[in-house]
């Protein structure tokens, strides 16, 4: 099972010998990690020097190669291409998939969702859970009541306190966009190796986005980001900020969000870790398209712990 992630925030060499990736310092020290343990790499420092055998081996090999913008947070993925022998397949399975069955698929995602907002409520002793319960079970297909958005402004409130709101550039913010772009990219990734088309979506539908799919999938997940973003505020809250007033994270925060590939959740009872979460959902969703039925593996919440690699 992958388990390494690996954080660069200094200029750094990296090349491929021996099927390991190799990361040389400026002061030519020399680090090596084989390629099949790697889960993700996360390019922060704009000097960075790699070539082409890189990125096609990171892509043969399904590692998530993250990009990031201007204020460190991940902007961009390398996915793999052609990487599943029956892509045709699955692509007509997607296009082909009833308006209705999407909507249910929708809203058992934003079920699941709102349910995992009232458990990270309930383990941190916030008020809510309990409306949030109730919300989850209003939830029609296609969620066309909006439940989604009413449920979402009732958990930030009771969760961050009043006047919180998602547009404000604050540390609690930070890390959650920090969070939730990773969690992003390796759904992609996931589904593109499943042989999906991620810019095809089920409720995600802009001409723009090509991880529509992606952006529906990362739902139920956002909670169990949440939960990790919400004990490193609690336990440090700082108000690191740059020239802007914009707040930043420093290495040692984002190196503790990227646990978020060990972090435990629970699918049907079984613990296990958010990458084979995310893999398990792929897979149902194509068994769901096959079988014209709603038979999604969602995530649950369960209290924040480290998945052990053995």
């Amino acid at each position: 099972m992958r388990y390494i992630n690996i954080l660069f925030t200094k200029a750094r060499v990296l090349t491929i010998k021996d099927n390991r990736l190799q990361i040389i310092d400026s002061e030519g020290q020399l680090k090596h990690y084989p390629l099949e343990d790697i889960n993700s790499l996360v390019l922060e420092h704009r000097q960075m020097s790699l070539s082409a055998r890189v990125l096609s081996e990171c892509a043969a090999h399904g590692i998530a190669l993250f990009v990031c913008d201007d204020k460190f947070t991940p902007n961009g993925v390398l996915t793999p291409f052609n990487s599943h022998f029956q892509k045709p397949k699955i692509m007509q399975l997607q296009l082909s998939t009833p308006k209705p069955l999407q909507k249910r698929v929708w809203q058992a995602l934003i079920r699941q969702k709102i349910k995992n907002h009232a458990s990270v409520l309930d383990l941190y002793f916030k008020d809510g859970a309990s409306e949030l319960k109730d919300l989850a079970k209003e939830v029609h297909s296609g969620d066309t009541g909006n439940v989604e958005a009413i449920a979402a402004r009732k958990y930030f409130i009771s969760l961050f306190g009043k006047g919180f709101t998602r547009e404000s550039e604050i540390f609690a913010n930070a890390c959650l966009n920090y969070v939730y772009a990773v969690l992003r990219g390796t759904i992609a990734r996931a589904l593109v190796v499943y042989g999906f088309e991620p810019s095809l979506g089920l409720n995600h539908a802009s001409s723009l986005n090509a991880f529509n799919l992606a952006d529906d999938l990362i739902e139920p997940f956002r909670p169990i980001g949440d939960l990790l973003a919400y004990s490193l505020i609690e336990k440090e809250p700082p108000s690191f900020l740059d020239e802007n007033g914009f707040a930043l994270l420093q290495t040692e925060h984002k190196k503790e969000l990227l646990k978020i590939f060990q972090t435990g959740c629970s699918v049907h009872g079984q613990v296990c870790s958010i990458n084979y979460a995310i893999e398990k959902l792929v897979q149902s969703l194509k068994q769901t398209m096959q079988e014209q039925e709603v038979l999604l593996d969602l995530p649950q919440i369960i209290p924040l712990r480290q998945v052990r690699y053995e």
